[in-house]
């Protein structure tokens, strides 16, 4: 599994590469690099017969950005690789993260967009958070676009979309999203836009051509952006049309929010989207801080999806501390088959600075999971919570120390993937 991780990043991140060739004028580009010793006393997250193991986790990250006449750029990428001194499970060498660069300037008449991105899942939606339960998901999307001014300020868009997406593990939920999107654009003021899109994808399965269909949606969206309130509204209408079976069509929305007033910052989210198993989100970068599916299951499928979000950071506790707070719902209708799951996450951090090079923080995350078929895939509850000292030499050098524990009810009678782990770490870090 290890060799077959490694092969499977056949794809270099495009704009990472660009980075890395453009370096000398790059704005910012940070790297770090750290390995740590994990001690458990559950590595194999079960309720009996908990088996003690050391692990080692070496970790490289790259951060860049990178801005000029014509391009727009930005990387972040996590690589790890995770041994196992007892060899319960295999060793397993993976990468997380995403890059994005942008050929052309908002104003200009033809535009390039390219993106990558690599995330770790849940191989299906009640399993336990091993390492060997999780997959990758790779996605690269190219967006070529031609924009054309009209009357004074009126633009309007003709772009395409190729995006592929790939489970080195699973074969059988690779993809394609193939489409087009005409796009009219309207600005209000300095600070508001009016614009409105319809798009058309053909969906299609490598290895399963009978589950492929066709994808139409229409959509109006406005954005303000103020000094304190920035927010954006999006309603429309989707359409599925499979090969085989029925269409399903349903309303879409999109709100995001935040607001920023003295020491607080408050972020709200919504939205309604049809989508599939493969595709999930487009790894989107998750608020919480436990593994998930996104959606991934056995089978392919269509997913109608409501997500809720709200958030909060406040720095008014004191002067050296930071707490945040969160709440998120995800509610997963499977349209091929009698399945809904409802998905819970609550989270809270606090953070406290002893000096510049000094800091200690607490976590805590609770999931609640619940699927409406229970021959599918089981109910269970997570709690979460960690605490975690850093210390930062001025020379870039770190030193990390925590523990965490993870408490897991399946709420079944056999206490089936019910456990409870705790797990002590130290570890050494360079930033540069």
């Amino acid at each position: 599994m290890n060799k077959k991780k490694l092969l499977s990043i056949n794809v270099f991140p495009l704009s990472l590469l660009f980075l890395c060739c453009m370096q000398v004028h790059a704005n910012q580009i940070n790297g770090s690099l750290s390995a740590s010793s994990l001690l458990s006393d559950n590595t194999l997250k079960q309720a009996d017969d908990p088996v003690d193991e050391r692990q080692n986790v070496y970790q490289a990250g790259l951060s860049a950005d990178y801005s000029n006449w014509l391009i727009d750029a930005d990387a972040n990428y996590q690589w790890f690789s995770h041994k196992y001194a007892e060899h319960t499970q295999a060793d397993e060498n993976y990468a997380d993260g995403s890059s994005h660069v942008v050929f052309g300037k908002k104003e200009d008449p033809l535009a390039l967009d390219l993106s990558h991105s690599r995330h770790m899942l849940l191989a299906t939606p009640d399993a336990v958070g091993l390492i060997e339960n999780q997959q990758e998901r790779e996605i690269l999307s190219a967006r070529p676009e031609i924009r054309k001014k009209i009357f004074s300020a009126d633009r309007i868009t003709l772009g395409g979309e190729i995006t592929r997406v790939k489970f080195p593990e699973n074969e059988l939920q690779n993809s394609r999203r193939d489409g087009v999107v005409l796009g009219w654009i309207h600005p209000l003021s300095k600070a508001s836009v009016l614009q409105a899109f319809t798009q058309q994808q053909e969906i299609s399965f490598d290895h399963s051509p009978l589950a492929d269909y066709k994808s139409t949606s229409s959509l109006l969206a406005y954005a303000v952006e103020l000094r304190k309130l920035q927010y954006g509204l999006e309603f429309g209408y989707n359409e599925s049309d499979p090969e085989i079976g029925e269409k399903h069509s349903a309303p879409t929305y999109k709100l995001i929010a935040n607001y920023q007033s003295g020491f607080h910052q408050f972020n709200l989210s919504a939205n309604r989207s049809l989508t599939d198993t493969s595709f999930g989100n487009g790894n989107l970068e998750n608020s919480t801080i436990v593994p998930d599916s996104d959606g991934l299951s056995v089978d392919i499928d269509r997913i109608d999806r409501t997500n809720v979000e709200l958030g909060w950071q406040t720095q008014a506790l004191c002067g050296r501390c930071v707490f945040s707070a969160g709440i998120s719902a995800v509610n997963d209708d499977y349209l091929e088959k009698d399945e809904k799951s409802l998905s819970l996450y609550t989270r809270t951090r606090f953070a406290y600075s002893f000096s510049t090079a000094a800091s200690i923080a607490l976590s805590g995350a609770r999931s609640d999971v619940d699927f409406d078929n229970e021959l599918v895939a089981s109910d269970y509850t997570l709690n979460y919570i960690s605490l975690e000292y850093l210390y930062q030499f001025l020379n870039g050098v770190n030193i990390r120390l925590a523990a965490r524990n993870e408490d897991r009810d399946a709420g079944s009678v056999t206490g089936q993937n019910t456990y409870e782990e705790n797990v002590y770490s130290i570890g050494l870090g360079y930033k540069f």
